[in-house]
């Protein structure tokens, strides 16, 4: 848990802001999509969250 908690908030963070680029381009996107790219926004600035926490 420990080593793959960065890899997963770098690997989510980046698709999700590729994800919201995209979205900033193409505004047609289906809800299901939108839903999609801000849950793994979520999850990136969570995991990094708990990786700050774990710093101090």
């Amino acid at each position: 848990m420990k080593k793959s908690l960065p890899l997963t908030a770098m690997i989510t963070g980046f698709v999700s802001f590729v994800g919201i680029i995209y979205m900033m381009l193409h505004p047609e996107l289906p809800s299901v999509l939108v839903f999609i790219i801000y849950g793994l926004a979520t999850c990136a600035g969570l995991c990094g969250l708990l990786l700050m926490g774990k710093k101090k």
